[in-house]
């Protein structure tokens, strides 16, 4: 049969068939693969309709126009500096999005079956459809994937969907930097900071002394634990579960983890990164990590690229904890990608066949929580122990910390109530020095002198921090007028006369996170406790 002539529209959108990666369908023709033959009596027998024509017209248009946003967006720009490049984002490269690793971007969460977590009964502590795992249904079916909302795909979070890298030139400026970086004799930057003499980091704050503090988690840090591990782990999970979880508290690797946080955030133009990722390792090294970090002279193995391994399923990285049952959730600060296994070129490998993250920079490492897991199935092998780990976990907090009296606090909070009217009130800040019946008299005393109406019955407690906080309790919910009101009014603390921050504790919508002071807040929302 005589071919018939496209239309120009049909001929541009034949031409970007390829860079789609589409299949088009019958309406383009024969399938790929089949013989000349075979489409030559495929076109002498069929012939077309009017409303086929229309429909194979329009397809053609829109081809045409996603040909066009091909053509356009081949002008890349560094993500960097602004500059056009054709230097392709090494994350996704070039696409400007991924498939969503949750799904592995089929926009859905697999069916598990029977939930695990509550032999199917739906039932926790016997409290009827209470298991957090599957609802209360005592199954989990398929979902749709929370992580794309269902649509197997995800922007780069590199290039911001745009598809384009950081051209030669920033990259090149990028290695310099690092190289020059505390190499000075007191005069240069320093290492940890943007001072001269490297005490003070990107938040103006000093370097704070070395020392650590490890607390047992309190029931809701615990909880968060639980779900992170479940929801890793997946329709992969082997029962294995959380039994405890302490809080790693390092001031100096916080400030370290900040100050690097922020210069990422600098040569990026954006927010960095950040996600929590699980590692194993012996439990004779789990308190030297906790005090002083991950060192990277002491690497071994390496076998995905250079750096700390960090998986997102614990049950990979149970295989590491050598026989022991405790490891790491650490906050992981993604940089650049690198290219190759030498992690030179960036400061993170994805390793997609493993789902590992190897980073090439301790800095950008901060251990949170040391967990204590149970593994279901059998094992032949005996338990790793070691005896000062089990000491120091057994206390109820133990550290090497030199506490030091804080004397001042910082200015006061804007009050951010939305809400009409609130029965819990946050004060703060107020001083660490100071005796806690000394406070809670002096807020007492506060709420009769400038809201007398609201103070009978009140509960005040005073939560000790780096700085002390009042959580204040009423009978009588207080109207938001007179709340901001307060915040106009003289506090007398420990016989000083001064302003203080009045808030709903609730939190209000669009409030900035209350932990900004501390720089992270382990996902929870510290202020709004009481």
């Amino acid at each position: 049969a005589a071919p018939v002539t496209a239309s120009p529209a049909a001929a541009a959108a034949s031409a970007s068939a390829p860079v789609q990666k589409k299949a088009w369908g019958p309406a383009w023709g024969p399938a790929w693969g089949s013989s000349s033959a075979a489409a030559a009596a495929a076109a002498t027998t069929v012939a077309p309709t009017p409303a086929s024509v229309k429909k194979t017209e329009e397809a053609a248009q829109v081809a045409e126009e996603e040909h066009t946003e091909v053509s356009e967006s081949s002008t890349r720009k560094c993500v960097q500096c602004g500059e056009e490049t054709e230097m392709e984002c090494k994350t996704c490269w070039g696409q400007g999005s991924s498939d969503c690793k949750s799904c592995g971007g089929s926009g859905k969460r697999p069916a598990r079956g029977r939930c695990w977590d509550c032999s199917g009964s739906g039932s926790k502590n016997g409290i009827p459809r209470s298991c957090r795992t599957c609802r209360g249904k005592g199954s989990i079916a398929e979902s749709t994937c929370a992580g794309c909302s269902g649509k197997g795909k995800v922007d780069c979070n590199s290039c911001k969907g745009g598809g384009g890298g950081i051209c030669g030139r920033c990259q090149t400026t990028h290695r310099s930097e690092a190289k020059g970086k505390g190499k000075g004799k007191g005069k240069g930057k320093g290492k940890e900071g943007s001072s001269s003499d490297g005490t003070r980091g990107a938040f103006g704050r000093s370097r704070p002394s070395a020392g650590v503090s490890i607390s047992p988690c309190g029931a809701g840090e615990l909880s968060a634990l639980r779900s992170l591990w479940n929801d890793r782990e997946g329709a992969f999970g082997d029962g294995s579960q959380v039994e405890a979880a302490w809080i790693v508290d390092n001031p100096l690797l916080s400030y370290t983890y900040q100050n690097r946080r922020e210069e990422l955030k600098q040569y990026l133009g954006r927010e960095p990164d950040e996600i929590q990722g699980f590692h194993g390792t012996a439990p004779a090294n789990v308190l030297s990590i906790s005090q002083n970090g991950f060192d990277s002279g002491r690497r071994a193995g390496q076998v995905y690229g250079s750096g700390e391994y960090f998986a997102m399923r614990p049950s990979i990285s149970v295989g590491y904890c050598r026989g022991g049952e405790y490891m790491f959730v650490c906050r992981l600060c993604l940089g650049i990608q690198s290219s190759d296994m030498n992690n030179t070129d960036g400061d993170h490998i994805w390793v997609e066949s493993n789902k590992y993250y190897v980073i090439s920079e301790p800095s950008q490492i901060l251990p949170q929580y040391i967990i204590k897991f149970r593994q279901n199935y059998y094992s032949s092998g005996s338990r790793t122990l070691d005896g000062d780990l089990l000491r120091v976990l057994a206390l109820p907090k133990w550290s090497t910390k030199v506490e030091e009296v804080v004397t001042w606090i910082p200015r006061n909070r804007p009050c951010e109530m939305m809400m009409p009217k609130t029965n819990a009130l946050w004060m703060g800040f107020l001083h660490a020095n100071v005796d806690d019946d000394r406070l809670q008299a002096d807020v007492i005393a506060f709420f009769k002198t400038h809201a007398a109406a609201y103070a009978d019955g009140i509960r005040v407690h005073i939560a000790s921090g780096k700085f002390k906080k009042a959580h204040v309790e009423l009978q009588t919910e207080i109207p938001r007028n007179l709340v901001h009101d307060l915040n106009r009014r003289t506090f007398v603390e420990n016989g000083q006369q001064r302003q203080i921050c009045v808030d709903d504790a609730h939190g209000s919508p669009s409030q900035r996170c209350p932990r900004w002071i501390a720089g992270f807040c382990r996902g929870r929302n510290l202020r709004f406790t009481h």
